[in-house]
């Protein structure tokens, strides 16, 4: 199915890193301030930008990107087969795959960032000390 080695791995462990934000508001309920407010506002908040920044652009690519595009089953190696990359460069805009891969890595960065600070906040719950 993948033809770059180790792609499998690469590929589960960034859907866990994107999977796992959903209970880092579970994890931030014990740092909120007033959390019957904050915490129902926070979960409809995480479950509209998973509808929009998933759903509605796994969609919007799927109307740009034909489903034969011989691109998407390359094995470059980088992020040439991507669908995001190739619905940009189908725009004809030269800068444009660039900044969409560079999005991609900043999300990435930051969802292990959250990743990072959960395990800490988590750790200093148990120790008694928080």
């Amino acid at each position: 199915m993948f033809s770059v080695p180790g792609s499998r791995w690469l590929i589960r462990n960034i859907m866990w890193l994107n999977l796992v934000g959903t209970e880092i508001v579970a994890v931030t309920v014990g740092e909120a301030r007033n959390p019957r407010r904050a915490v129902p506002r926070a979960i409809r908040r995480v479950f509209f930008r998973i509808v929009t920044f998933y759903i509605l652009g796994i969609f919007v690519i799927s109307l740009i990107v034909p489903y034969n595009d011989p691109r998407l089953l390359s094995d470059t190696g980088n992020a040439a087969s991507s669908p995001f990359t190739i619905a940009v460069s189908n725009a004809g805009i030269k800068v444009l795959p660039s900044i969409v891969n560079a999005i991609v890595l900043i999300a990435a960065w930051s969802a292990a960032n959250s990743d990072v600070v959960s395990a800490g906040s988590g750790e200093k719950r148990f120790d008694g000390s928080a």
